[in-house]
């Protein structure tokens, strides 16, 4: 079962104790004086699979500028709880507040894409053959008007997005040409 706290010296008995599964280390500025809604809360979150209950009651709080590690073993829930927010997963209970909006339904990827959020899984599930740019704007590729992918906007986007991450890989290279690290 998942499990979250603000407290910095449970951080370091949440790493020991098995049974806990997610713990958030974050610290507070002392000169926060106003009470500002979360940007991310995700309250009473449960998750089941057909034989399994995946967690129960997880709640997660995530304000603007805040930094979070979900940690834990194996099997723990890491990955489905991330799955929820990117809405690949839907959960079977519990709340997603976002932007201070409650009740908030992520229902597909590219509802999360729309809120901002991305998720960069542990597996690799990317295209090989297709180019950098193909993957990059997988299922939502810019569009002229009949419905053609506008090639040269999907690369010119692509380039904007790797320049900021500072990758000089060319948009147009297939993936599968390309090292993990890239």
């Amino acid at each position: 079962m998942l499990r979250r706290s603000h407290e910095a010296g449970f951080f370091r008995d949440c790493l020991s104790q098995i049974s806990v599964h997610y713990c958030s280390l974050v610290v507070k500025s002392p000169f926060r004086v106003n009470k500002v809604p979360p940007l991310l809360a995700m309250r009473g979150i449960q998750k089941r699979f057909p034989g399994v209950l995946a967690f129960e009651g997880v709640d997660l709080e995530v304000n603007a500028g805040e930094v979070h590690a979900v940690v834990g073993e194996n099997g723990a829930g890491k990955s489905t709880l991330m799955h929820i927010l990117a809405g690949v997963y839907q959960p079977d209970e519990g709340t997603i507040e976002f932007q201070g909006s409650s009740n908030v339904a992520i229902a597909d990827e590219r509802i999360a894409q729309q809120f901002g959020i991305a998720i960069v899984f542990q597996e690799r599930s990317l295209f090989g053959p297709p180019s950098v740019s193909e993957n990059v704007f997988a299922g939502r590729q810019p569009v002229r008007p009949w419905g053609r992918i506008d090639r040269p906007m999907l690369f010119k986007q692509t380039r904007a997005w790797l320049d900021r991450v500072s990758l000089t890989v060319a948009p147009d290279v297939p993936l599968e040409e390309l090292s993990p690290a890239q």
